[in-house]
């Protein structure tokens, strides 16, 4: 059973979101890219301010770039359709790709043929997580499975590909079916999001806070556009930015919080959410609170406990540490995040500032 339902009670788990959704055994450019040339060829796929490219068009740069993956295109901390055509390559080909604390991508080694190996690694906060083509499949589905991406309106991001929140945001629209645009985030995204009839936008809670204070007149033209936005946030954060971001987008603003190690982890939903709460542990994250003192399981709910310690089990989790370091962090095959976090009747969780 997974450990979500024992701390989220289930009358409030939304509706028709799955807890649990399985990986299918494809190659990350199997299913984003492959599967929807052959089905939708003429479709969208990609657009940024310079490309845009249909399903068949993707697949077949996709193809190009596994040959000679380009990690300068990667390291970009906009993200762009060239990058994205370079990463999804570089997978393709199962040439590891590694990015720096800065977000600079360098890539080479071994090929990596099995699709649990280790063939991505993201900067963690004293080094390099590991990361599978399962478990990235993995996150991209449970993130979509939860916010119910559809393929019907396009998805929008902000993030470059050298964090958790890049390559999510590019791999959630893709799996999702959804057409995905690419844009710098604060008031440059707005354009895009009127110009493509953006539904839902991922990007950071301080860079929609700043445009809603200085692009007021372009938020006004957003209005009834946007359905959501989805806003990673590295920790504590201040709700009235998120209330001022709901009320000037007159949209859902929806907090999320992950790590490099783990993907996002808690992620409000649109049903319900509390605006001081970062949200319920989302599809496929089981999350098991503990003692901090002992790294021993509460044997409790925990909207009992005033606060605990997160650790997660989820099939999106690191794979492993470069050089193997950091092994401690994981305890009975469960990830120790070092946050500590309370939870209240309805099952939202609330990040604490001790473990930040």
């Amino acid at each position: 059973m997974p450990k979500t339902i024992a701390i989220t009670p289930s009358w409030y788990w939304p509706a028709r979101v799955p807890r649990v959704v399985g990986v299918p055994p494809f190659s990350l450019p199997e299913l984003l890219v492959e599967r929807r040339a052959r089905r939708d060829p003429d479709g969208l796929a990609v657009v940024d301010a310079s490309e845009r490219l249909t399903n068949a068009q993707l697949a077949a740069r996709v193809a190009e770039a596994s040959a000679t993956p380009d990690a300068a295109a990667m390291s970009s901390p906009t993200p762009s359709v060239a990058g994205v055509v370079a990463f999804l390559g570089a997978l393709g080909a199962g040439t590891p790709v590694r990015f720096d604390a800065a977000g600079a991508a360098a890539v080479g080694g071994d090929a990596v043929s099995d699709l649990r190996g280790a063939v991505v690694g993201l900067a963690a906060r004293d080094a390099i997580a590991l990361h599978s083509q399962r478990g990235l499949l993995a996150g991209a589905l449970s993130l979509g499975s939860f916010l119910q991406v559809g393929a019907e309106r396009p998805w929008l991001s902000t993030f470059g590909l050298g964090s958790w929140e890049g390559i999510y945001g590019v791999t959630t629209a893709l799996a999702a079916g959804a057409p995905l645009v690419l844009a710098p985030a604060g008031e440059g995204a707005l354009e895009y999001v009127v110009r493509e009839g953006v539904g839902t936008a991922f990007t950071d809670l301080g860079s929609a806070y700043q445009a809603s204070r200085e692009a007021k007149r372009d938020v006004k033209a957003v209005r009834g556009v946007l359905g959501s936005l989805v806003l990673s946030t590295g920790g504590m954060f201040d709700p009235d930015q998120r209330r001022r971001v709901a009320k000037m987008f007159e949209c859902p603003a929806l907090t999320t919080f992950g790590m490099p190690e783990t993907g996002p982890i808690f992620t409000a939903h649109p049903s319900w959410y509390i605006d001081e709460a970062i949200g319920i542990p989302m599809t496929n994250a089981h999350v098991v609170p503990v003692d901090p003192r002992s790294f021993t399981p509460v044997q409790t709910l925990w909207e009992l406990v005033e606060s605990a310690m997160v650790t997660v089990y989820s099939p999106m989790l690191t794979v492993g540490y470069e050089g193997g370091a950091n092994a401690d962090r994981f305890r009975d095959d469960r990830f120790v995040t070092g946050v500590i976090a309370s939870s209240d009747a309805n099952g939202m969780i609330y990040l604490l500032p001790d473990g930040f």
